[in-house]
């Protein structure tokens, strides 16, 4: 079963249907689908009811949007991938946490296929995501 993980800003939405419709798609077609958001919307939940039946589908808040968590801080201090990426960035801590938490939500779940509904949300240092990840980037 292959995997996608869709970022877009909030779910679910009642003016953006076409998202719902294509996650409702591809869960009919046997993919894996993770969809990582912003935020959670709590006014539309009958969307997320429906699509909560596949057991193939979560909805997770990227790990980079819970960047001032301490849970998600601590978590990251106790990984070897962040020191990697702090010793490769020259000790800048700022900029090393964030690019942690970015390669943290690209590959949850270890993807075949990482795709962005919008291009506003496309990290905007992609160049690093690719040098650190295989996985096909769509957008």
């Amino acid at each position: 079963m292959k995997t996608i993980n869709i970022f877009v800003n909030s779910f679910p939405k009642t003016s953006e249907t076409f998202i719902y419709n294509k996650v409702k798609g591809l869960l009919k077609n046997g993919f894996k689908i993770n969809l990582l958001v912003s935020q959670i919307e709590t006014s539309d939940y009958k969307f997320y009811e429906d699509l909560s039946t596949y057991k193939n589908f979560k909805i997770k808040v990227a790990h980079i949007n819970r960047a001032k968590s301490i849970k998600t801080l601590i978590t990251s201090l106790f990984s070897t991938k962040f020191w990697n990426i702090f010793i490769r960035s020259n000790f800048k801590l700022k900029s090393s946490y964030k690019k942690h938490l970015m390669l943290k939500s690209l590959n949850y779940d270890n993807p075949d296929i990482i795709h962005f509904e919008f291009s506003g949300i496309v990290p905007s240092n992609l160049v690093t995501a690719r040098a650190f990840t295989s996985v096909a980037l769509v957008k």
